[in-house]
């Protein structure tokens, strides 16, 4: 899934279109187009695009669904729910971040919280970052040893945090929204253990490559 968000560099996130099935939303056609990847739909009002560039994507083979100005639903959510439509139950997000304020916001949380309302495996994805929205649960996270982990509240307090694996363990303590404790951790081996019995936690790793962090 390909945001218009601005991505610095955008050959880092390569690897993440190797066999996948791409779905831009509006301005994401643009990332799509420095990685020399045509995706197989096209979602949005399309406001962002010129009508040389519609008629490109259209060229190329791109389906276009395209949307009201007027609406309730971001160019995102839409291209999310399209995804659902068509089979999709992994995502990883990509050009969502950067930008306008208000949008990058709106796509930290919405998206992640969206895709879990329909079971959708999800991440969001930049060329320094992976983060994943974590519910109630427990939770393998597989990166090399020394990658930066960090942890976030989203609800008011997060209870029952228990870390594994990691350079500042935890068991069954808390975290609360107000608080930065859960910033700057690591991973002492390959292999760590996340587990939440309360609250909405967003998890951060700061990574070299995109194969080196994956959160099940």
């Amino acid at each position: 899934m390909v945001g218009g968000g601005p991505e610095p560099r955008p050959e880092a996130l390569r690897p993440l279109f190797e066999q996948a099935n791409v779905i831009a939303a509006d301005g994401g056609w643009r990332l799509c187009q420095a990685l020399g990847v045509t995706p197989a739909l096209l979602v949005g009002d399309m406001d962002t695009l010129t009508t040389e560039e519609l008629e490109q994507a259209e060229a190329a083979g791109s389906l276009i669904a395209r949307h009201p100005t007027d609406k309730d639903q971001s160019d995102l959510e839409l291209a999310i729910e399209a995804a659902y439509e068509r089979g999709a139950r992994r995502i990883s997000l990509v050009g969502a971040l950067g930008g306008q304020w208000d949008h990058c916001l709106a796509n930290l949380l919405a998206p992640l919280s969206r895709c879990r309302e329909l079971d959708i495996w999800a991440r969001l994805v930049t060329h320094t970052a992976e983060i994943y929205l974590l519910e109630p649960g427990e939770y393998l996270a597989e990166a090399q040893p020394g990658t930066r982990v960090s942890l976030a509240a989203l609800t008011p307090e997060v209870s029952g945090l228990s870390l594994d694996g990691f350079k500042y363990p935890l068991d069954r303590s808390s975290l609360r929204r107000s608080q930065t404790r859960g910033l700057a951790n690591s991973l002492t081996q390959t292999s760590a253990f996340i587990s939440l019995g309360l609250g909405d936690l967003l998890l951060t790793f700061q990574h070299k490559t995109l194969d080196e962090s994956c959160v099940e």
